[in-house]
């Protein structure tokens, strides 16, 4: 554990800010200035509180977003639940207002309704767009690394729970995210664990919903061709292209390695290939990076043969060798209305995205959650930041996996609890490549888990089974065998019943 006791004492020296004699003390507003206004076209709420707060140490200027919702329910008072967005540069009000929160936009719907399956019911609820730049985050001097963004948020922190009348200390607080929250939850949680003598969070468990949390090879090419086998009539992939795919899984070695992970208990670390050159340290999300920048349009040959299938895993010019997932993603996605996030969607599933864009890039909104005040602009409110997106996936910012040193840390040295749970449907990152990682990862004295997943039943629905599900040491991993990338929002009922039960129960 010595790589990651230093790493707490670079990232302490990250944090702290030059001491300065002679300036003057930091005022800090009042819990009341973030009371919200009723929002307009919705359903009325119980008083939350919303705004933008300054980060310590940091220019004038740069602050990040909030939202704070309060239990529905006095019975779970005693829970604070952290929900963050990944992307990276994803705004947190996509998890509050598509997800989880107390307001949904559903189906066709162009203002928020009531959500039934609100977190809120479970304990208070607080969003938060971070990094600068993210949704309602302002930024006058960019991010520029991921040890920086989780700098600012803990400074952050300590400044929210100071106006928030100690929250962070005197609640049971879990921390959830998903996509590449996976690598922000982890790591914030490293910074919160290892500096508690000065901000004692009351910290009882991290979740990590299809998160990032191992390296790009293993979290994307590893599995693929174990994935689209396994959703083989589904996927309908002509017997030609599939015989190519699974020519380049072998090639690459990659099938070797699924075998190795399927033992248990493991016999032993196992070799994750390094895959494509240029991508191998960060995490499966070159789609959503083609998405946002036409440039890399052009590593899509749009192979829809066996030998540009092959030509697309061996030789592409910016994929880089082994480029089975890319390769795959861009086969698939020759498809009319194919979605990675959930090969189930299709052309008659509704995307809620732009009503939520449009309706937060109201002024009567903003205003509504103190964005409007005298010095304020109208700001259109952006899902996503591509340029947080370029910036953080650049391979000189890509943060080490926490796989490999900050979750067996917290289990291990912190004991603190730790769920993974995942969307059987989601090719963005599959669950093969995160079961594989899993299995790869040592805490409390051993390798991955000792014993095989187990059907987790639904008593509700005449024992139909609705995931696979494992917990040793201290981990927890469920896969839910009909939702994809977006779990809250594909099966809200079943989510909120594991959050209840499984994340609430520390």
């Amino acid at each position: 554990m010595i790589v990651t006791a230093l790493l707490s004492l670079l990232s302490l020296a990250w944090a702290s800010p030059t001491l300065n004699p002679h300036a003057q003390p930091i005022v800090l507003p009042e819990k009341s200035s973030f009371k919200t206004r009723p929002l307009p076209d919705a359903p009325a709420l119980p008083q939350n509180w919303a705004g933008r707060l300054n980060i310590p140490g940091t220019p004038e200027g740069n602050s990040l977003f909030f939202w704070l919702f309060p239990t529905e329910d006095k019975a779970y008072d005693d829970n604070l639940i952290i929900w963050l967005n990944g992307g990276p540069g994803c705004s947190s009000i996509v998890g509050a207002f598509l997800e989880n929160g107390p307001l949904k936009f559903s189906g066709n719907s162009t203002t928020p309704e009531r959500n039934p399956y609100s977190w809120t019911k479970l304990g208070h609820v607080l969003y938060i767009d971070q990094p600068v730049g993210t949704g309602f985050a302002s930024e006058k001097v960019p991010v520029s690394s991921n040890k920086q963004v989780i700098s600012d948020l803990y400074k952050w922190l300590v400044d929210f729970d100071t106006v928030f009348e100690h929250i962070l200390r005197t609640k049971n607080v879990h921390i959830v995210g998903e996509s590449y929250a996976g690598i922000y939850v982890p790591y914030i949680a490293n910074e919160i664990m290892n500096r508690k003598d000065e901000l004692p969070v009351n910290l009882k468990s991290i979740s990590i919903g299809d998160g990032t949390i191992g390296t790009n090879t293993g979290m994307s090419s590893l599995g693929i061709v174990g994935f689209i086998e396994e959703h083989a009539s589904k996927l309908k992939i002509p017997q030609d292209i599939m015989q190519a795919l699974s020519f380049g899984d072998h090639a690459c070695g990659f099938d070797t390695v699924r075998q190795q992970a399927k033992v248990y208990p493991p016999k032993g670390p196992f070799y994750i290939p390094a895959g494509p050159k240029r991508l191998n340290t960060a995490r499966p999300e070159v789609v959503l990076r083609r998405e946002v920048e036409a440039s890399l349009e052009t590593c899509n040959i749009h192979p829809d043969t066996p030998e540009k299938i092959k030509l697309s895993i061996f030789n592409s010019t910016c994929y880089g060798q082994c480029a089975v997932y890319d390769t795959t993603a861009d086969y698939l996605n020759t498809r009319k209305c194919f979605s990675v996030y959930n090969i189930n969607y299709d052309c008659n599933t509704h995307n809620p995205t732009p009503a939520l864009e449009t309706y937060f890039s109201r002024a009567d909104v903003q205003a509504a959650l103190n964005l409007m005040r005298p010095m304020d602009k109208l700001t259109p409110f952006k899902s996503c930041n591509r340029d947080i997106l370029a910036t953080l996936m650049a391979p000189a910012n890509r943060p080490i996996p926490p796989s490999y040193n900050i979750i067996p840390d917290l289990l291990t040295t912190h004991k603190l609890p730790v769920h993974i749970y995942q969307g059987r449907l989601d090719l963005l990152i599959n669950h093969v490549g995160v079961e594989i990682t899993i299995q790869n990862m040592t805490w409390n004295g051993a390798q991955g888990f000792q014993q095989s997943l187990h059907f987790e039943f639904d008593r509700q629905k005449d024992a139909k089974p609705v995931g696979l599900w494992n917990e040793e040491r201290g981990l927890s991993y469920h896969l839910f065998l009909e939702g994809g990338h977006l779990l809250p929002a594909d099966l809200p009922k079943e989510v909120f019943r594991y959050v209840k039960n499984v994340i609430l129960k520390n």
